[in-house]
């Protein structure tokens, strides 16, 4: 995200058209991390919906092929950028009001010609992504609730009910003390199943982000997923597998999530479906199919069909 704020103000700033411009498939590193800081300036200088369109429209165009979810992230990184420009619009007295901030935007993102109803739920986020870091960073009169992270999401209307809950869900990992049990009794405040097995995956994930330089990067993770009854044991498998993707060295993310399905405990409960199954999703999301092509032998026999299906 640092690399991509850099390359808009430091070589960019807008000044350079999309074409000009190289996107090397590690740019996919860290969750699309480069396009999310690139794509929120470049918005947020150009907030209209033609434009957010026709930048999302090229990027689809030239990279979709090899980097999978270039739309929604652009979608997403829009959202960061309209976010970004109604700050600019607010004055101090509404400093705080959590509507001031994001009703003209996801109105915004309602709006957009071409988004599909995903791409309009990845706009929201990108705007409660901002709104999380306002919290966190004690800006423009927010300051974010430890003790009840979810409470101003509960408030939002139901269209944005889910965007703020994964975005909040982010800061799960420290405020859980790095403890799946805990996230669990976190999320449990939100109204439904889906809610809170949605809003428990960004937790784990994140204990991930914190440990994938050392070791295998899973292991605690693990370890404090152990004892979770069902639905949340195959979504910590499936959140583990995630976050080994998100934040596992470019170009090599699916080794540890590899090494990952096949330890002993995945195999001795039977989760090996819901392991596979999502490091499978995960590789067009940040390889080529030349290179899909490459990995689809790591993966068990019973599995592989399901790999070589991508090409």
């Amino acid at each position: 995200h640092r690399v991509g704020d850099l390359m808009y103000y430091q070589v960019s700033l807008g000044t350079e058209s999309l074409e000009s411009i190289d996107f090397p498939q590690s740019a996919t590193a860290c969750g699309y991390g480069f396009f999310h800081g690139f794509i929120e300036h470049l918005i947020q200088d150009h907030p209209e919906p033609e434009y957010i369109t026709k930048t999302c429209d090229y990027l689809i165009e030239t990279l979709a092929y090899r980097m999978r979810d270039i739309g929604q992230i652009c979608y997403h990184g829009a959202g960061h950028g309209l976010m970004l420009a109604q700050t600019e619009r607010i004055t101090k007295k509404d400093w705080g009001n959590v509507s001031a901030f994001v009703t003209r935007p996801a109105k915004e993102c309602d709006s957009l010609p071409k988004a599909t109803a995903a791409d309009i739920e990845q706009c929201h986020e990108g705007i409660f992504n901002i709104l999380t870091e306002l919290m966190t960073a004690k800006q423009y009169g927010f300051v974010f609730d430890t003790k009840h992270p979810f409470a101003v999401c509960l408030k939002q209307p139901k269209a944005l009910l889910k965007a703020c809950a994964y975005e909040q869900a982010m800061k799960l990992d420290s405020l859980s003390g790095f403890n799946p049990t805990r996230i669990v009794e976190l999320v449990s405040v939100l109204p439904d199943d889906h809610l809170r097995i949605m809003a428990f995956g960004p937790g784990i994930t994140g204990i991930i982000q914190q440990a994938v330089a050392n070791g295998n990067g899973y292991d605690k993770a693990l370890a404090g997923c152990k004892d979770i009854a069902e639905p949340y044991l195959s979504a910590c498998v499936r959140s583990i597998v995630g976050g080994l993707f998100e934040d596992g060295n470019p170009q090599k993310e699916y080794t540890k999530a590899v090494a990952f399905c096949a330890e002993d405990f995945i195999v001795a409960r039977d989760l090996e479906d819901p392991c596979y199954d999502r490091l499978i999703q995960q590789l067009p999301r940040f390889y080529p199919k030349k290179m899909i092509a490459k990995i689809c032998p790591s993966i068990p026999r019973e599995y592989r069909t399901d790999c070589t299906d991508l090409l």
